[in-house]
């Protein structure tokens, strides 16, 4: 199993339909402005601060600036832990959908969140695991009749153990979303 670079994973099109600018010229930009030497926080505050990027494509410019000159795997995360993530969406509203995705994960990792927070307008739940990894679920509100459900697996130690995540997210998933 390979994890997609930035640049993979959102192609060309959708960054210059959202900053009006190519994955080139932000490149050019960021090593024409010493970024290469900037922490990840540095790089996204100044693409927004200084171009206007919005906060989200920021991030994303960043992470594809920092995979280009190989300070970053895909994965990785600035702190150097990995991460990966299973999404889904599926017919339902946004609480049965949550709701499912307790069970399905809790049942999977035979634990029970040790926080959630249905409070905001991203309903997420949080479990911990004993190597010091985590799993967050995250839902997005309904749009139409359909529902958006993340997991993510963070806090790994490495890229070898990218495939292996996957998998058990996409085991840990609702049966309606595999």
């Amino acid at each position: 199993m390979v994890i997609s670079r930035s640049s993979v994973s959102t192609g060309d099109q959708s960054l210059v339909a959202a900053t009006g600018r190519s994955r080139e010229y932000w490149r050019e930009t960021l090593a024409e402005a010493g970024a290469a030497t900037w922490a990840h926080p540095a790089t996204a505050s100044w693409l927004v601060t200084e171009h206007g990027v919005d906060g989200w494509w920021a991030q994303h410019i960043t992470v594809d600036f920092e995979q280009h000159i190989g300070r970053r795997r895909p994965g990785q995360r600035a702190d150097g832990s990995f991460e990966v993530s299973a999404s889904r969406r599926i017919a339902g509203s946004q609480a049965e959908a949550f709701a499912a995705t307790v069970a399905s994960v809790s049942t999977a990792l035979d634990s029970q969140p040790v926080s959630v927070n249905s409070a905001s307008k991203y309903v997420s739940a949080r479990w911990k695991l004993d190597d010091g990894s985590a799993v967050t679920a995250r839902v997005a509100p309904s749009v139409g009749e359909k529902t958006s459900v993340t997991l993510t697996f963070g806090g790994l130690a490495s890229e070898d153990s990218l495939p292996a995540a996957r998998d058990a997210l996409r085991g840990a998933l609702p049966a309606a979303l595999r």
